[in-house]
């Protein structure tokens, strides 16, 4: 799970504060959590290798 954002401009941040919010929940096997604040192409390279991306 992707959590996509930025945390500093509060109502943006809301992708991040999700994927943490479900990583505290449990860790499940074969899923795993990340943050960013990038965009556009440069998404590309954090997605990058994975089979399925929730952001």
């Amino acid at each position: 799970m992707l959590g996509l954002g930025n945390p500093i401009l509060t109502d943006d941040g809301v992708g991040i504060y999700v994927a943490r919010a479900v990583a505290e929940r449990g860790q499940q096997e074969g899923v795993s959590f990340a943050e960013t604040s990038v965009g556009g192409l440069r998404l590309l390279d954090v997605i990058g290798g994975y089979e399925r991306v929730i952001i």
